[in-house]
């Protein structure tokens, strides 16, 4: 007998997450329309029939055709708008690797690929199915598309990136963790000096712990904000802060806006 273990799928597949924000079936006409959009995640669009269209920030316009899927990466600036109708199957999502951060993140472009059209006629199906079944092929439609956006984009080192089991928990730890929590107690619930940590943290993810929390939490904040369904205050406890107004000070600090102009300039923005 002979056995073959594979360590690297083994570690990738219990590292990488797909959370899927929202998803729907839109039939949009001439009213999708809207600029300077910057999604706080990545979106997938299955164009199931009409056409719309994409404005980069260098000035070029690309169609959303028919046959075709789509990733527009989080962060990516574009304007988008439609000049009959367009019918689509979308996907909010956030590709989490083990350091929790968007596997997008950064790009700065969108990415195309032709797919079937059994393919798009059952993810139209089953994106209004209530059946837990179709939800399952769902997510495995979504694999196979991320998959191949992700070598289109570059990014597979961010996936094949090793970190310490130090810095590993501590990932884990700064994920559960309250936003206040002091870098001390971290340290010391690992077993090691503050010191340490803050360098080992630093020499494997080249940021300080502060910078990443920062960075972690300004994202989370950013989506929840998006979606609209929480008040700020809900978003600042879910987050950690038990002082609503610091929230949004250190929002506004970082975002040059505060989380409720955040929220009514992207919350309608984002829904399709």
């Amino acid at each position: 007998m002979s056995v073959q273990y594979n360590e690297f799928f083994h570690r990738v597949a219990n590292m990488v997450r797909i959370e899927v924000m929202e998803a729907g079936l839109a039939d949009l006409g001439k009213d999708w329309r809207n600029n300077d959009v910057c999604s706080p995640y990545s979106r997938l669009y299955y164009v199931i029939s009409g056409r719309g269209y994409l404005r980069t920030r260098g000035g070029d316009i690309h169609s959303l055709s028919q046959g075709y899927v789509y990733l527009i990466p989080n962060g990516l600036s574009y304007d988008y708008f439609c000049e009959d109708r367009l019918e689509k199957a979308y996907f909010h999502i956030n590709v989490l690797l083990q350091d929790r951060l968007e596997l997008f993140y950064g790009c700065r472009d969108y990415y195309e690929m032709p797919v079937e059209a059994a393919v798009v006629e059952r993810m139209k199906s089953w994106v209004v199915s209530d059946r837990p079944e179709d939800l399952f092929h769902i997510q495995g439609e979504i694999y196979h598309a991320v998959a191949a956006f992700m070598k289109m984009a570059g990014v597979e080192e961010k996936i094949e990136r090793n970190y310490s089991e130090m810095v590993a928990r501590l990932f884990e730890m700064l994920s559960e963790q309250k936003a206040s929590s002091p870098v001390r107690e971290l340290a010391k619930s690992l077993n090691v000096s503050e010191s340490t940590l803050a360098k080992r943290f630093r020499k494997e993810t080249g940021m300080s712990i502060g910078d990443y929390r920062q960075q972690l939490a300004m994202s989370r904040a950013r989506q929840l904000l998006a979606l609209g369904k929480l008040s700020v205050g809900e978003i600042a406890e879910e987050l950690g802060y038990c002082d609503q107004f610091y929230f949004c000070r250190y929002f506004k600090e970082r975002q040059g806006m505060t989380p409720s102009a955040y929220k009514q300039r992207y919350a309608k923005v984002y829904v399709h």
